[in-house]
């Protein structure tokens, strides 16, 4: 045991990202161990980045699918908001396809449809992730299942209020290119000024 996070036993740090680090915990009431997404101690310290955190646990919850990684508690421990899921042995699509490169074309499409399956679900009730990636698709080793996970920068369709008007919300290599194009008016001012 590597210490606690509220009431759970901490046995390890399996990955760590850019807004959270993930702990393989235990759960001595329910007998099971978990996986505890805790928000970097040094963005705590951020409101948005905190409502941001807090956001992804109330949007994850609502999406009831096989394909949606479950959150099952947020909480907080020590000024640190945290949340809980259930531990599964496997990694994402990306450490996949980095440790083995290419995938055949039967597991492309396995992977493909249930990821679909799961973007409906979430999209069927008004939620958009905006940050689909390989990093973001979690394969199941126990079973042949695939899951979405960190819905960090996913809103309602009809709230914008915690992304700012003009920045850009995902992970630039993987953003549509409508995404990362300029606004027409940008192209019609930046025209009309290189003619005068």
């Amino acid at each position: 045991m590597l210490g606690r996070i509220g009431p759970y036993e901490i046995i390890g740090l399996p990955g760590q990202g850019g807004m959270g680090a993930v702990f393989k915990g235990f759960d001595r009431s329910l007998n099971r161990f978990v996986a505890i997404k805790m928000l970097l101690p040094h963005l705590a310290a951020s409101g948005a980045a905190r409502k941001r955190f807090a956001r992804e646990g109330q949007t994850v919850a609502a999406v009831v699918d096989d394909h949606v990684m479950a959150i099952h508690c947020v909480d907080e421990w020590q000024g640190v908001p945290y949340l809980v899921m259930i531990y599964s042995r496997g990694v994402s699509l990306q450490k996949r396809l980095s440790d083995n490169g290419p995938l055949e074309v039967r597991e492309i499409l396995r992977i493909g449809m249930q990821a679909a399956k799961g973007f409906a679900t979430a999209h069927a009730q008004g939620i958009v992730h905006r940050d689909i990636k390989p990093a973001n698709i979690f394969l199941d080793q126990n079973v042949e299942r695939v899951q979405l996970m960190d819905f960090g920068l996913a809103r309602a369709v009809d709230d914008a209020s915690l992304t700012r008007s003009g920045t850009l919300a995902g992970t630039p290599q993987y953003m549509s290119p409508n995404k990362l194009a300029p606004k027409p008016s940008i192209i019609a001012a930046t025209c009309s000024a290189s003619v005068v």
